[in-house]
């Protein structure tokens, strides 16, 4: 998933926001966002939503994002892809702005931002839902090295029963550090739609993804174990 990426912005606000009120009216979009980044990851919602309305605002296109998802579910995603890609994330303006703001980075080369145009497209956010769009703009991030890139492509095609060729996209995403990738590769096993020995082999998949602290890893094979 496309993680709030940790800026280095982020990471030289030692000081409270409280701190930084002074500052707040000069501050950038990217400011503006990595605050919410750091409200949200300190438990402080309320206080993030409004850093993020202020970036959505000042043109932010993963806070625009953000807020659009908010105005849906009346929640926080966690990540910008879940903001992107989650079924009750309707339609809004802001999904509109950040389309253009994104693919516009995407030309530039952005590995992210075509994730994310990508999700936006196959989500049809801003736009029309084109999955043939989309797998063009994860492939061409895919190509650039971004290994959640293979992951989404993974799953789409895992969507469209194309079991081999999504369990090489997550495998592929796996080398390239994406951990939730594991989860994936390890279902596709365990569900028999790779052949040979799947339950054994995605049972210790997702014992690698519960060491390498992967989400909903441990849960999952509590789960099957109980069956």
């Amino acid at each position: 998933m496309t993680r709030f990426a940790p800026l280095v912005l982020v990471a030289a606000l030692v000081v409270s926001t409280a701190g930084c009120s002074i500052f707040q009216n000069k501050q950038s979009p990217d400011v503006l966002y990595a605050l919410g980044v750091n409200a949200q990851r300190v438990g402080s919602p309320a206080e993030a939503l409004a850093f993020y309305e202020r970036a959505a605002s000042a043109g932010s296109a993963r806070a625009q994002l953000v807020v659009a998802h908010h105005h849906a579910t009346k929640r926080l995603p966690d990540n910008l892809a879940s903001a992107v890609i989650e079924e009750e994330a309707a339609s809004s303006t802001w999904f509109e702005s950040a389309l253009v703001a994104l693919e516009r980075e995407a030309r530039g080369g952005n590995a992210e931002a075509l994730v994310l145009s990508g999700l936006m497209h196959y989500a049809g956010r801003g736009t029309r839902p084109s999955k043939t769009r989309a797998a063009q703009m994860l492939k061409s991030a895919s190509g650039l090295g971004n290994a959640e890139a293979h992951y989404w492509l993974g799953w789409m095609h895992e969507r469209e029963r194309n079991h081999r060729t999504a369990a090489h996209h997550y495998e592929s995403a796996i080398q390239g550090g994406y951990t939730r990738a594991y989860i994936g590769l390890a279902m596709l096993h365990i569900n028999n739609h790779l052949g040979g020995d799947g339950y054994a082999r995605g049972m210790a998949i997702l014992r690698v993804a519960q060491d390498k602290g992967v989400d909903s890893a441990g849960s999952m094979l509590l789960g099957l174990l109980q069956r």
